[in-house]
């Protein structure tokens, strides 16, 4: 599966859109040297559609009111249109009172829960089912009937939470969809993978997860930083995937296109 492709294609819809005028502000914490790459693929986009793109950057040991007043100071600027609090904050910070100071129609991560976008998270799993093709073996990823789908890392908070309660609504609008939460703390994750159709992992804990464990057929959508699978040995065991995320280029490029995505339609109110 080629993220970049499905990333591209969402960026030149937005292209085709009017240019909102207003900036996307991103606030990091300490020296996170993920966080900053990740950062500056949004500010290279930012500059691809021609809007500005503020970045603070704050000492580590800077205080929790302090980075409330930063977050807060953006939410009342007039110019900016979309916020970022690149998580995970330090500790100490209390992250619940930080994410309070963020106005919701800047909210372009959802992180309170309340913006009208849905998830980045969300929006990539959606895109990534939408980009399979229309062919008998991908119908069941595609219509989420009858599938079995596991969520790694299900108490996370910019991945496992929003995509299970994502997965549950989606469960009452459609029968015999089967979801199944663990994370890391699960013991002997081997059994509960062995049977799912869909695995949707975002712990960051490097071969957490070995591929051959899956059946043959398996979806596998991997947004751990480093990657929560281990060698893809795609043949071994008879195991072949049906399709999964690489990393770099799976989940990444997507995530920042749809923050971009969201941006807009906080801005323009756009139906995309």
């Amino acid at each position: 599966m080629n993220g970049r492709e499905i990333a591209r294609g969402i960026i030149e819809e937005l292209k085709k859109l009017p240019r909102p005028g207003k900036k996307l502000a991103a606030v990091l914490v300490g020296e996170n040297e993920a966080a900053r790459v990740f950062l500056q693929e949004k500010e290279k986009i930012a500059r691809e559609l021609g809007i500005s793109f503020a970045l603070v950057v704050l000492d580590e040991n800077v205080s929790q009111d302090e980075l409330a007043r930063v977050v807060e100071q953006f939410s009342i600027d007039g110019t900016v249109g979309g916020i970022i609090i690149q998580l995970p904050l330090p500790p100490g910070i209390n992250q619940a009172a930080v994410i309070e100071k963020l106005a919701v129609l800047k909210d372009i991560d959802n992180l309170t829960g309340r913006a009208p976008v849905a998830a980045p998270a969300v929006l990539v799993v959606q895109a990534i089912l939408d980009w399979l093709p229309d062919r008998s073996e991908f119908k069941k990823f595609k219509s989420l009937k009858s599938l079995r789908v596991v969520v790694v890392g299900s108490k996370g908070f910019l991945v496992g939470r929003p995509v299970c309660r994502w997965l549950d609504k989606k469960r009452k609008e459609r029968a015999k969809l089967e979801i199944r939460a663990v994370d890391v703390e699960t013991k002997n994750l081997k059994p509960v993978l062995a049977d799912a159709d869909l695995v949707i992992s975002g712990v960051g804990q490097a071969g957490l997860i070995n591929p051959v464990w899956l059946k043959r057929g398996a979806g596998v959508i991997d947004f751990g930083y480093p990657p929560d699978f281990g060698s893809w040995k795609l043949e071994v065991g008879g195991w072949k995937p049906a399709f999964y995320t690489p990393t770099p280029g799976g989940t990444g490029p997507i995530l920042v296109a749809g923050l971009w995505k969201n941006f807009f339609l906080l801005n323009n109110r756009f139906v995309l």
